[in-house]
């Protein structure tokens, strides 16, 4: 294995094992429904579980997200190999987000098939829906990548 994919690996294992960890204390340490509030009516850790995707959509299309999981998962692959630690960063960074965040909830999805995805991160204060690692790693890995496509490629193209 190439020294980059292997950092890439690893940078990618360390993130799902942070999501996994996080939802593994909410899960035993919990129960489904309970709130511990860190800054009271801004920000509470809650126990949740998420047949759907984000924003509660698509609840109990298990398959459905089995297949799309899959789907990105290949595109994602696609986009890795053009990973570089070295000089593009910012690039390598949001997809490995994007395959850790993918891969985070996915394991959720097949180990905790009757209550779906483990969410617990609230933010009160603007009615948030509840969520994860795994979400915040996939919306900042997409932000990082529509970034990169539309204002840092063409710069870093043009300096090569």
């Amino acid at each position: 294995m190439k020294k980059k994919y292997l950092y890439f690996v690893l940078f990618i294992g360390f993130l799902i094992f942070l999501d996994q960890l996080t939802k593994q204390i909410v899960d035993i340490r919990m129960t489904v429904g309970q709130r511990i509030p860190i800054i009271d009516g801004v920000f509470a850790i809650t126990s949740h579980r998420n047949l759907g995707a984000a924003f509660g959509l698509f609840q109990g299309q298990r398959t459905f997200f089995i297949i799309i999981t899959i789907i990105a998962m290949v595109i994602f692959i696609y986009l890795a190999k053009s990973i570089n630690f070295k000089d593009k960063k910012f690039y390598t960074i949001s997809v490995g987000f994007l395959i850790a965040g993918t891969l985070g909830n996915f394991i959720d999805r097949m180990l905790n098939a009757d209550y779906g995805v483990i969410d617990f991160l609230s933010f009160e204060l603007i009615n948030f829906p509840i969520f994860n690692i795994a979400d915040i790693l996939l919306t900042v890995g997409v932000a990082m990548l529509v970034i990169y496509v539309f204002f840092l490629e063409g710069k870093q193209n043009e300096q090569a």
